[in-house]
């Protein structure tokens, strides 16, 4: 965790030296106030990252959608009467890498906004601030957080059927969605919402106002995923309001991505160990 410290401020026994000596001690409105966020970004450019994710995703995902059913031998006309077009959307080999395509696009984007327009630093203007031997603790606390919620899923109301599980249909596609929940998610949805989106909202508003509405934009990315069940979208509120409190607190963007890197992998183990090596995808 960084601290920031006001190094223009005398320390206690100088002023107190200073007025014995008959010097003025500087003016409490003339100290430099703590820092704030203040991104050079604005509003509408975290608006135009989000269209150009939801565009992107969905352009390649059309694109995927006629490689694989062409790889399958199927034609559209064949998809339309099957029905079969909705079964390959949810097919890994066809969201994930639309999914990694389009988010390689955004990544691109949010380069693009912050060092050619406007001409800054990328990983500091996203105080990314890495926190040093801290790393183990906000590793640590993404273990905790995941075996909490996952203790608390069991009480919470959820369906008999998610569109999530689609994806864990076989052992391969459950390796390609714990590399990808691992090692790609959490790294961008962390940039944009805790690195672009949380700073613009704290800027307008208050702390409190823009950690729910940063954690209310995340839980809706997932609200698909969960068939917009309020029980686990309950949940994923809650764990973007803490992935949110610690960029906010700590000042540090690469914590609150360690946290989720985390927290994914700790649900991913927690599967893996129990379906015997996602060997037996039918407990899950």
């Amino acid at each position: 965790m960084s601290l920031e410290n006001n190094t223009n401020m005398a320390p206690p026994a100088t002023i107190a030296a200073d007025a014995v000596n008959g010097l003025t001690p500087p003016a409490l409105d003339a100290m430099p106030e703590p820092a704030r966020e203040d991104p050079p970004w604005t509003g509408w450019d975290v608006t135009l990252l989000a269209v150009i994710a939801i565009l992107g995703i969905n352009v390649f995902v059309v694109i995927m959608l006629v490689v694989v059913a062409h790889l399958r031998g199927l034609t559209f006309d064949q998809l339309a009467k099957t029905g079969a077009v909705l079964t390959l959307i949810n097919d890994p080999h066809v969201l994930f890498p639309a999914q990694l395509l389009g988010y390689a696009v955004l990544v691109t984007a949010m380069v693009g906004v912050v060092c050619k327009r406007y001409g800054r630093d990328f990983f500091p203007s996203l105080r990314w601030n890495w926190p040093g031997r801290g790393w183990t603790t906000w590793t640590l606390a993404g273990m905790v957080m995941a075996l909490i919620v996952n203790m608390i899923s069991r009480f919470v109301p959820v369906p008999k059927s998610l569109p999530i599980e689609r994806y864990f249909e076989n052992a391969a596609a459950a390796y390609i969605l714990s590399a990808f929940g691992i090692l790609v998610a959490p790294l961008v949805e962390e940039m944009f919402f805790r690195g672009f989106l949380y700073p613009v909202l704290a800027r307008r508003t208050s702390m409190f106002l823009a950690v729910v509405a940063t954690s209310f934009g995340f839980m809706l990315i997932h609200a698909g995923q969960l068939a917009n069940s309020w029980g686990p979208l309950l949940l994923i509120f809650t764990v973007g309001v803490a992935l949110t409190l610690t960029r906010a607190i700590t000042r540090s963007l690469a914590s609150s991505v360690i946290m989720h890197m985390s927290y994914n992998a700790t649900l991913f183990l927690i599967l893996f160990v129990g379906t015997s090596g996602f060997r037996h995808m039918e407990r899950v």
